[in-house]
């Protein structure tokens, strides 16, 4: 009985043939020609195995010979956080949303080229990258038998980075800082009905300032450039200060906020990255709630970690669930997919933490982080600091 899986068969050639065609495949003057390219792409059978791959293909995994990646599925070598389930890449429920596994199936089981703009995350030594890539996918025979020409062409971001890190990064950043400080004084030598206004501006202009920062931090962790700040931290009080300040906030209006937690719970850890991730959340949560309802954020030790939990009533829909975590994605409109990527990026790759979520219509949503309650780079002395 063949397995079942949610999206590709998950069958396999068996390691006798695939070695066979791994040899025949080279006498085929027009694919020897392909060696000349320097695109990264891969020879894949029908069953979606690698059996050859360009140097430059080579050069995203952790293997640099040929022969180390015979067999594998293209997420298997790249990595792909999904690929590590029971049957492998292109089985799951998120392998459904996929561009290279969709290029692959419309190649493959339609027999018709295809050119997709895809997104993944992959570990790569350990640590939580984003790949943006275009993959093109054209199927061709060797005699009865299917084969498929994967190529794998990442997106150039430079000039991206370039535009965020000299506009946003540094004359933004600048120029909202000086408005605030213009916005401080009139505020200070203001008095009278105009002061609510004022009050107003000066808040938000303080919110810009914040989000551009955000997202700087989150630029330097994506290029690993960014450095934890570790200090003692009362967890429990931490997030009971972040729900005190969220209740009065616009997406709260109309909903109720509640915490479970300890008296206390001491940690050695990043406190502004914890903020920024619990804000997150908490935010999320709110924008998926509706009025009448209550976001929940639990507070708790487990062993050696802290764990810290919201929920919400509401239900993310499936498609939405199997992207969750992708760079760039998100249901409030292009540009927004930065909050719970970021999220995963900096509890996996910066807090030695993990992060899960649940979503059903009988449980709702719950987000899950657990951090360890002394970060692995704090030294021995700074345990006995009291927060």
């Amino acid at each position: 009985m063949r397995p079942r899986t949610h999206f590709l068969p998950a069958e396999r050639m068996r390691p006798d043939l695939l070695l066979l065609w791994r040899e025949i495949l080279p006498r085929y003057r027009d694919l020897r020609l392909l060696y000349l390219l320097e695109t990264p792409w891969a020879i894949v059978t029908h069953t979606r195995q690698i059996l050859r791959a360009s140097p430059s293909f080579l050069a995203f995994g952790a293997a640099n010979a040929e022969d180390a990646i015979v067999g594998k599925r293209p997420g298997e070598f790249l990595a792909c956080v999904h690929s590590a389930g029971p049957l492998g890449c292109g089985t799951t429920e998120a392998c459904r949303q996929c561009g290279a596994a969709q290029a692959l199936a419309q190649a493959l089981h339609q027999g018709t080229p295809a050119h997709i703009t895809t997104a993944f995350l992959r570990r790569a030594e350990g640590r939580i990258q984003a790949i943006n890539a275009q993959v093109t996918v054209a199927p061709f025979h060797v005699g009865f038998t299917s084969f498929a020409l994967f190529s794998l062409l990442p997106t150039n971001e430079a000039t991206e980075h370039q535009v965020l890190e000299r506009v946003f990064f540094h004359d933004l950043l600048n120029g909202m800082n000086a408005l605030v400080g213009a916005l401080t004084l009139l505020t200070e030598q203001h008095t009278g009905e105009m002061d609510e206004f004022l009050s107003m501006v000066l808040e938000r202009a303080w919110s810009m300032v914040r989000e551009i920062q955000a997202y700087k931090t989150l630029h330097a962790a994506e290029r690993g450039t960014f450095s934890v700040a570790l200090d003692p931290v009362d967890l429990a009080a931490l997030c009971r200060q972040l729900v005190a300040i969220h209740r009065p906030h616009p997406l709260a209006k109309d909903k109720h906020l509640a915490i479970q937690a300890p008296a206390a719970l001491p940690m050695v850890s990043d406190p502004q990255l914890i903020t920024r991730i619990v804000e997150n959340l908490l935010k999320n949560a709110l924008e998926a709630s509706s009025e009448g309802t209550t976001v929940t954020i639990t507070v708790a030790p487990e062993g050696a970690f802290a764990r810290i939990a919201v929920h919400n009533p509401g239900v993310i829909p499936a498609e939405v669930q199997a992207r969750i975590f992708q760079r760039g994605h998100s249901t409030k409109g292009t540009g927004r997919g930065f909050g719970t990527y970021g999220i995963r990026l900096f509890v996996e790759n910066y807090l030695a933490g993990s992060v899960h979520f649940t979503s059903t219509p009988t449980e709702g949503t719950t987000f899950t982080v657990r951090l360890p309650l002394r970060h692995p780079l704090a030294g021995p002395e700074r345990l006995d600091t009291q927060g």
